[in-house]
């Protein structure tokens, strides 16, 4: 198979699912064409697998063919994880309990913060919490919590405070009296670890 984009595609076949993928390479645009479109559904999953990670721009066309509804939930994950930026695209497209499914899995990935950001995945309670306190503080750098400060209410351990402030120190103007949870020697330890922080800490402290 010849994917260099410089080939000329005049003499492919679109009806060969080979031809019909060097074709999109050779110039994405081409998915628009109404003899491109039409076989689209010859893509295999592999295919469109490919050309989501490689085109994500194409997504909103290949989102709705048989090859994409035949993908697992875990090979979709992984495409999203590639290019995060075509999860809503992935996700509104997906029937409510194929979707729930892979939330499921998704939580516990890098894209959690904008999931959580986005409303597709709702932190309502302490259990909700602590399904993904690790996720939250460490895989994914407490980014949710600048998204939603509101979070910060499940954390009180002067411990998961200062994880989640030394990555980020942003965060202190939100705290509030949950300052007073902070020892002062975990307050030294995020100093000492983000320099920075030290601009966000309130004066008193």
């Amino acid at each position: 198979l010849n994917l260099n984009p410089k080939i000329n595609t005049d003499r492919y076949d679109p009806k060969d699912n080979y031809e019909l993928l060097s074709i999109i390479y050779a110039d994405p645009s081409n998915i628009t064409k109404p003899e491109i479109k039409e076989n689209l559904n010859n893509l295999t999953k592999y295919m469109v697998s490919s050309l989501i990670t490689n085109y994500p721009e194409l997504t909103k066309y290949l989102v709705k063919l048989d090859g994409f509804n035949e993908l697992q939930d875990w090979q979709i994950a992984n495409i999203l994880e590639i290019q995060p930026q075509v999860y809503k695209t992935v996700l509104n497209n997906l029937p409510e309990e194929r979707r729930k499914e892979l939330l499921d899995r998704l939580k516990f990935g890098n894209l959690l913060p904008l999931l959580i950001r986005d409303k597709f995945i709702d932190i309502d309670t302490e259990e909700d919490y602590k399904s993904v306190r690790y996720a939250l503080m460490y895989d994914t750098k407490g980014k949710a919590f600048v998204y939603k400060p509101d979070l910060l209410r499940f954390v009180n351990s002067s411990y998961d405070l200062e994880k989640i402030l030394e990555q980020q120190p942003t965060l202190f103007k939100y705290l509030g009296d949950k300052i007073n949870n902070i020892t002062d020697y975990d307050l030294k330890s995020i100093i000492y670890k983000n320099p920075k922080a030290l601009k966000y800490i309130p004066e008193q402290r």
